[in-house]
């Protein structure tokens, strides 16, 4: 089917309701079930549950623009927070099934698709955190646009936000405005959860490390390490460097050894110190964090802003960021 086979003389759209005067099933059941922070389900409904025409004046330009993409992003985190838990549940039942030299001896069952399973979840999973996390970039873009060095709307840039953190907290004037405090505190905010010094240290990059690796290249660029605790129970780790070879540390049976130290030793310096089902556990709420405590800031902020004028650097940021490609279709070929 090709779009001109369809008939494009329309006189009428079906879709869902423009005006909405209570919040969706949808949004009750994630904040119900705590897959949303608070915060978030707060900005909802502060902004009358994304109902067409209910746009605050600093996002209400004359072709709905800005409510529109406010009201995408805020969907689309929504979404990811729910589709987080959901695979992070399908990676913990199809470890619990996968094979490890424990149940071999002890006769137990596994399932020899388990680990596939386990790893497109594991990768389905950080995919959605690090989504979480870019969206909400993108939300912070919005209202305090041309505020964070670097960070352009349209462009899901956590990285931007990640670098201004790292910095020390500086005003580009001695004047303090309502913008000017509320970036403050979403300064403060953030900055201790994003920019760990103890053992978490580097947990952001390490994220986007596991995301993109794996989304980019196949969820096999990441080997899992299984070992036992002392009563024979297995637990799996993940690398914390890429590439990590296998192969590099084969040695034929009467060559030299590579290095003097120890096995354990390599797998303290290689490996995340916390068993993989522990670490994708907590770098959820630790993404948890990071919206609530933004939209915290945020709907504080969708109350002070609300009588501003149209945030125009927000629109021409958002248009310089559109993209559109010319394909229309692929061919009919012999043989495809």
């Amino acid at each position: 089917m090709r779009l001109h086979d369809c008939i494009l003389d329309i006189d009428r759209v079906a879709r869902g309701p423009l005006e909405i005067k209570r919040p969706k099933n949808d949004w009750v059941l994630a904040r119900y079930d705590d897959a949303i922070p608070a915060s978030l389900y707060e900005l909802y409904t502060q902004a009358d549950f994304l109902s067409f025409g209910c746009a605050p004046s600093f996002l209400a330009d004359e072709n709905n623009i800005l409510f529109g993409y406010f009201s995408m992003l805020l969907r689309s985190i929504k979404e990811l927070c729910l589709e987080a838990p959901e695979e992070l549940t399908a990676f913990e039942s199809a470890m619990g099934q996968s094979y490890d030299l424990g149940k071999k001896l002890r006769g137990e069952h596994w399932d020899r698709s388990a680990d596939r399973r386990a790893r497109r979840a594991l990768k389905h999973f950080v995919v959605a955190l690090a989504g979480t996390v870019d969206a909400v970039a993108d939300l912070i873009a919005l209202f305090f646009t041309c505020s964070i060095p670097n960070l352009q709307l349209g462009r899901a840039q956590f990285t931007r936000i990640e670098t201004w953190l790292g910095k020390p907290l500086s005003r580009a004037s001695m004047a303090e405005s309502n913008q000017q405090r509320l970036l403050d505190e979403l300064y403060e905010a953030l900055r201790p959860i994003v920019v760990a010094s103890g053992s978490d240290k580097d947990w952001l990059p390490l994220l986007r490390l596991i995301r993109n690796k794996s989304a980019h290249m196949g969820d096999r660029m990441f080997p899992f390490f299984g070992l036992h605790d002392a009563n024979g129970t297995f637990y799996h780790f993940l690398p914390r460097r890429w590439p990590y070879i296998l192969e590099s540390r084969i040695t034929k049976r009467d060559a030299p050894r590579k290095d003097s130290g120890t096995l354990g030793s390599h797998l303290e310096e290689i490996l995340m110190h916390q068993d993989m089902i522990s670490f994708a556990k907590r770098l959820r709420l630790r993404v948890l964090s990071i919206v609530d405590e933004t939209c915290k800031i945020l709907a504080a902020a969708y109350v002070q802003f609300k009588s501003l004028p149209v945030n125009e650097s927000a629109l021409r940021e958002l248009n310089l960021s559109s993209e559109s490609y010319s394909f229309e279709f692929f061919p009919e070929t012999q043989g495809n």
